[in-house]
């Protein structure tokens, strides 16, 4: 559609092609990135522990996380700062988990155990993925090797069959980095850790992803405390997710058909104003804007939404529409 209203072809080269969706995702962001309507970011996703381990990334692309529940009972864990927890006596208590700390972002899920003391160690690092045709690209994970030091190690991966990273290397200490040398995927890659069974599939969970179309490995981390005592006991994180990209053709924003239109808007203005055309880029960008209001109303202001008077209306009986902790106003419909 807004390669048609910008006079192309209907396929039009690749360098107008990569414009268009481009601008259309930038739109989005515009959108979504707007505080009221943060509605359209919100998800979740799960993660199980490792026994003594407290430290957590979130396998899911979330920004901010906003509750941490552990699955089985329902029960919200407070929130708690960093300097708190520097603040405890025995900050590497184990138990049952009673609050979690935010601990920025990170490159794994969760680190691999490592027994440093081993001669020699006894962590080593697999990468595969989930589509068998994967067998082109490199995956690249940094790691601390010694105190002070760093090294980095590759691997080609052979589709669904675990490839170790660097041949025989062990691992020493945390990973920094993950990254592979080519976006353009249809599955996402995973990193396996620690020994392998006799059939060749991983026995330990994935560390990290790298899902489609991305060149490394984001996630929100956390901290339990105090860290849990047993293997395999999930929590829900729920929370804000990042701005999503379109990149295939089956890809729709996270909104009402109505209001798709507002992107095309967007992009045509773009183009318009790198064509020189300020005057027809600000008539799209108004209407851009339009659009936005108006979805921005239809979140925030939903059918059953009624608001409240500041005063009684005649005929009141004393009671809200909104609820027993809004002040009362109509006792129903025609007051």
């Amino acid at each position: 559609m807004v390669a048609d209203d910008l006079q192309y072809q209907a396929n039009p080269k690749p360098g107008v092609q990569d414009r268009i969706r481009r601008y259309l995702n930038e739109g989005l962001e515009r959108v979504l990135r707007r505080p009221r309507l943060k509605q359209l970011r919100l998800g979740f996703c799960r993660f199980h522990t490792a026994a003594g381990t407290g430290f957590y990334g979130v396998p899911d692309m979330l920004e901010r996380i906003d509750y941490v529940i552990e699955d089985a009972t329902g029960r919200t864990l407070p929130m708690r700062s960093r300097e708190w927890y520097r603040s405890l006596h025995d900050p590497d208590a184990t138990g049952t988990p009673s609050v979690w700390i935010p601990e920025g972002i990170g490159p794994v899920i969760r680190q691999p155990r490592v027994s440093p003391g081993s001669d020699p160690p006894e962590t080593k690092l697999y990468i595969s993925s989930n589509d068998p045709n994967d067998t082109t690209q490199i995956v690249r994970v940094r790691a601390y090797y010694h105190v002070g030091n760093e090294f980095d190690v590759e691997g080609r991966l052979q589709g669904t069959t675990p490839v170790q990273l660097g041949g025989g290397f062990n691992l020493f200490g945390p990973i920094t980095i993950s990254a592979v040398s080519i976006n353009a995927l249809s599955h996402h890659f995973v990193f396996v850790n620690d020994t392998l069974e006799t059939t060749g599939l991983p026995i330990d969970a994935p560390l990290a992803y790298i899902t489609p179309f991305g060149y490394s490995t984001r996630h929100v981390q956390v901290r339990l405390y105090p860290a849990p005592t047993a293997d395999w006991q999930y929590y829900r994180v729920e929370g804000q997710r990042v701005v999503p990209r379109m990149t295939v053709d089956e890809d729709e924003p996270p909104f009402s058909a109505d209001f798709h239109e507002m992107l095309a808007c967007y992009a045509r203005g773009r183009f318009y104003r790198k064509d020189g055309r300020l005057q027809q880029s600000q008539l799209e960008m108004a209407e851009f804007e339009r659009y936005a209001l108006d979805l921005t109303a239809a979140i925030e202001y939903p059918v059953s939404y009624k608001p409240v008077a500041g005063k009684f209306s005649p005929g009141s009986h004393g009671w809200s529409d909104l609820g027993t902790w809004y002040p009362a106003d109509r006792s129903g419909i025609g007051d």
